[in-house]
C-alpha cells in the first residue's frame, strides 16, 4: 500500500520509498482500488491456460507422469488460490471504507 500511496501523491522523483501510514480514507480507497485492479490482472494472466477449478480437477484425477508435473500443478493452484483470496479481502476492505 505504501507504493500506491507514493505513486498517488505524485512523488515520481528519485526519493526513497518510505513506509507510510494511512492518513486519509479517500487516499486509502484509491490505493485499494488500484491494488484490486493489479490483483485482478494477475489473476487473469494466471488463468489464461487453466482456471483454478481445472487445476483442482487435475489434482483430483491425479494422473501425472512425473512428480514434478504434480507439484507444478499444486504450485499453480496455490498461486491462484492466493490471488482469489486477495480479491475477496480487498473487495471487503473497499466495502468497509
Amino acid at each position: 500500500m505504501a507504493y500506491f500511496r507514493f505513486l498517488l501523491k505524485g512523488q515520481t522523483q528519485k526519493k526513497k520509498l518510505l513506509f507510510t501510514k494511512p492518513k486519509e480514507l479517500k487516499t486509502e480507497l484509491m490505493c485499494l482500488e488500484q491494488y484490486l485492479k493489479l490483483v485482478n490482472y494477475l489473476k487473469h494472466e494466471l488463468e489464461l491456460e487453466t482456471t483454478l477449478e481445472q487445476d483442482l480437477e487435475l489434482l483430483k484425477i491425479n494422473n501425472f507422469n512425473t512428480v514434478n508435473q504434480k507439484f507444478g500443478v499444486i504450485y499453480r493452484a496455490e498461486r491462484k488460490k492466493i490471488l482469489h483470496s486477495q480479491v475477496d479481502v480487498v473487495k471487503w476492505m473497499i466495502k468497509v471504507i
